[in-house]
């Protein structure tokens, strides 16, 4: 059974204590430096930021999907005590200069969505009008007076309305397609589909999500003295939610600086700029005074973007060998009411991403997205590959099945194999490195196949009604967002020798500032406790871009990296001139630099730092470094998931009884980070398989709009998680690939095939997740002969 590979940094460890030298850091499970903060409530979140004269913001939101505005009356709400002011759309209009910019696919409909409605509602919760208020008593109180009228529409809440085009979200646009893309075209795959011994076509359903961060949305934005504008704010992305205010407000540079504190969850959607800071930022501008706005759960769960929610069908052709041939995705997304800044283009990675990690000869891809009367679609943990991994992971066990050949050998007769890397998919990617096999191998070892497998058919052969199935998965991620995408680090030593590392990344719970204090405490050879780790602020990080598609230490943590090795090389050349010596004879040593071979010339960086402040080096001022890293291509890390689930066929509930992760990220920086973030990945996508799916009725009305409705897993609800690791070094200058998404990749689709595989011989060839105890008991009612 695979444990965790050491890290080549560790096994250096262990001889430089031999040798008593200082501890290397890369590699090792440090505990996090945030954690101390955090456990002893010491933590910063946005809604705990209340300086004196904060208003509160409060938002009359749409009750209906759809409808349009006929009057909006504030005066009721105007007239209550601690209310300041209220505004309708109309009355906010003249604020903006033009709203967020929209990262959409060439020819998608980008309607323009103001921060308050002004025509019409589109989806329940969407802002109608905006009171603010001394408390935030006084605010809800305001809001609930204020008096609209509406004419209610018909709504449009699934992708199949949306198709029919009867009602129509956006009328001027004319339909309810958002855009339509052809995607790639290689190998003839009709052709194939006509000679091939086994073709499968399935069409599968992938729910909406909801992020459910711990932490809901939060704002604050406070007008300084000098008209400077400082929005606090719980983002993933502070430098690009600073530019989009600005741009939508009209500001300058140098007008508005964007703080993110202590953020409790982002997975994706606190990547988007929200009405509420836009409002806050406006209204605080406006009124000269600090506004704050706290989103509530049901606020958060209805109006925060949701994830996923496409239909795919899938064309799968394969030999009767299990080779398989061709392989065609059309997809279906489901937008919502607008198109958000990257929305669309999620359900485009397919297009890449699609043939995952497996050789084909043909492959074809076409995605439309549609406008729906429910709220708007963005990222979520995956964005996009975890759909594609899905829908391929299914199929490949369809066609297993259709083959009568082990869902395992199918898989593993496909993949390339470790020679072949650099692997040209027929995607259009180049895999720079991996070995599927062995990570494949691995799981099956871990979770013991061939025992489960023959508990499996002694439940049958018993007639036992708790059935046994064992679901697979094997996934490829693209991760590190690049190239042409980049982060900014920087390394400041000062003279009392502290080290500063400043990161244009906005973590939201990894552990990164831990990991970026290990990267710069071995580059620099000084204790981790002597580094301050500075990110989620514009006013003090120099540029940025953010934490998403599992690129902080593929991208954040390289541009540290090289921050690091750059100041070293600034405090060498420093000593250099100070000692008149040649920097080729100067060495890192002991928190410092010396001349080999004479310990008396050792100057700490803290000594050289101070030279400089003085003015004793020419042409420095500080000993610093800054780098934009722009990575030249993606990261491709990669995994095999095993589950066994246990199947009630009278209940239809589902027990996990075995989950067996093997992920191949590259190396670790942090082995109990790396560990933490594919639990909590996994956790996710198990919560997608079994437990979680957004859900709106006919009229358009969220019927999960509480976490009574909307169920999210916790500790009792979920296995033992058994996770491995197989390495194969990244081909980045750090050898790392990304994890913060694997799990939510692998996870869903092993737990369905899971539940399919313990039904397929009563006749069940799919379950729609989540795969909920009714969703099953129906299934296996309707695939029996009885219920015909």
């Amino acid at each position: 059974m695979p444990g965790p590979r050491r890290h080549p940094h560790a096994e250096a460890q262990d001889q430089a204590q031999a040798d008593g030298q200082r501890e290397v850091y890369v590699g090792r499970s440090v505990h996090r430096s945030e954690d101390a903060r955090l456990v002893t409530g010491r933590a910063r979140w946005t809604a705990n930021l209340l300086p004196p004269g904060t208003l509160h913001l409060g938002v009359v939101r749409a009750p209906m999907a759809h409808a349009r505005i006929e009057r909006v009356d504030l005066r009721a709400a105007q007239a209550q005590p601690g209310v300041v002011a209220a505004f309708s759309g109309e009355d906010a209009q003249p604020w903006w200069v033009q709203p967020p910019d929209i990262i959409g696919p060439e020819g998608a409909h980008k309607p323009r969505q103001w921060p308050v409605a002004i025509d019409k509602v589109r989806y329940v919760g969407e802002p109608v009008a905006v009171v603010v208020a001394e408390t935030a008593a006084q605010a809800q109180d305001a809001v609930d007076l204020v008096d609209v009228d509406y004419d209610q529409l018909p709504a449009v809440p699934t992708i199949a309305a949306a198709l029919e085009d009867e009602a129509l979200v956006h009328e001027d646009i004319g339909t309810n397609v958002v855009y339509r893309a052809e995607g790639a075209r290689e190998g003839d795959l009709d052709a194939i589909v006509r000679v091939a011994d086994a073709v499968v076509r399935r069409t599968y359903t992938i729910p909406r999500v909801m992020s459910t961060a711990l932490e809901a949305r939060s704002v604050l934005a406070e007008p300084q003295a000098d008209g400077h504008l400082v929005v606090h704010t719980s983002t993933q992305s502070p430098h690009r939610l600073r530019d989009m205010i600005a741009s939508a407000l009209g500001l300058g540079d140098g007008e508005l600086d964007v703080i993110a504190p202590d953020v409790g969850g982002g997975f994706g959607p606190k990547l988007s700029a929200y009405a509420e800071d836009l409002l806050c930022t406006a209204i605080a501008r406006r009124l000269d005074r600090p506004v704050t706005f706290t989103a509530t759960r049901t606020e958060d769960l209805q109006t925060t973007t949701h994830g996923r929610g496409i239909e795919v069908e899938v064309t799968v052709a394969a030999r009767r060998d299990g080779t398989l041939l061709g392989l065609g995705l059309e997809v279906t997304g489901d937008c919502g009411a607008w198109l958000t800044r990257i929305g669309g283009n999620i359900h485009l990675n397919g297009n890449k991403i699609g043939p995952g990690c497996y050789r084909w000869e043909a492959f074809r891809f076409d995605a439309k997205g549609v406008f729906t009367t429910a709220t708007p679609t963005a990222a979520y943990r995956g964005a996009g590959r975890p759909e594609a991994a899905f829908v391929l992971e299914r199929a490949i066990d369809d066609v297993a099945h259709e083959l009568a050949m082990d869902p395992a050998e199918l898989r593993r007769r496909n993949f390339p194999s470790p020679e072949e890397f650099p692997f040209a998919s027929i995607g259009g990617l180049t895999y720079d490195v991996g070995d599927y096999a062995a990570g494949l191998d691995a799981a099956l070892t871990a979770v013991d196949y061939d025992h489960w497998r023959q508990q499996q058919r002694e439940r049958r052969a018993s007639g036992s009604e708790r059935l046994l199935g064992i679901g697979l998965s094997s996934y490829l991620d693209r991760c590190g967002v690049g190239p042409g995408v980049s982060e900014f680090g920087s390394v400041q030593i000062n003279s009392d020798g502290e080290v500063v590392v400043y990161s244009g990344l906005g973590p939201s719970g990894q552990g990164t500032a831990t990991s970026l204090a290990q990267i710069v405490a071995d580059a620099l050879d000084v204790e981790i406790d002597r580094i301050e780790v500075v990110h989620g602020d514009t006013s003090r990080v120099a540029s940025g871009t953010g934490t998403f598609g599992s690129r902080s230490m593929a991208v954040g943590g390289v541009a540290v990296s090289v921050a690091a090795e750059g100041v070293v090389e600034e405090a060498r050349r420093a000593l250099a001139h100070l000692l008149e010596v040649d920097e080729a004879d100067l060495e890192v040593r002991d928190g410092g630099v010396a001349v080999r071979g004479a310990p008396d010339t050792h100057h700490s960086y803290g000594r050289i730092a101070a030279a400089v402040e003085r003015g004793e080096v020419p042409g420095m001022s500080e000993l610093t470094c800054d780098n934009a890293f722009e990575p030249g291509d993606f990261t491709y890390p990669s995994g095999s998931h095993a589950v066994v689930v246990e199947v009630d066929t009278q209940t239809g509930q589902v027990e996990i009884l075995r989950f067996v992760a093997v992920d191949d990220c590259g190396e670790a920086i942090n082995p109990a980070l790396l560990e933490g973030q594919i639990h909590g990945g996994i956790a996710q996508g198990i919560g997608q398989a079994l437990f979680e799916g957004v859900s709106y009725d006919q009229d358009g009305n969220l019927l999960t709009g509480t976490l009574i409705d909307y169920l999210v897993p916790t500790a009792p609800d979920l296995p033992d998680i058994q996770a491995c690791r197989t390495v194969t070094r990244g081909s980045g200058p750090l050898g790392v690939k990304g994890a913060g998404e694997s799990g939510t990749i692998g996870a869903p689709p092993a737990v369905v095939n899971a539940v399919v595989d313990a039904l397929r011989h009563l006749g069940v060839q799919d379950v729609t997740m989540p795969c909920t105890p009714e969703r099953v008991w129906r299934a296996i009612d309707e695939a029996s002969p009885a219920s015909g």
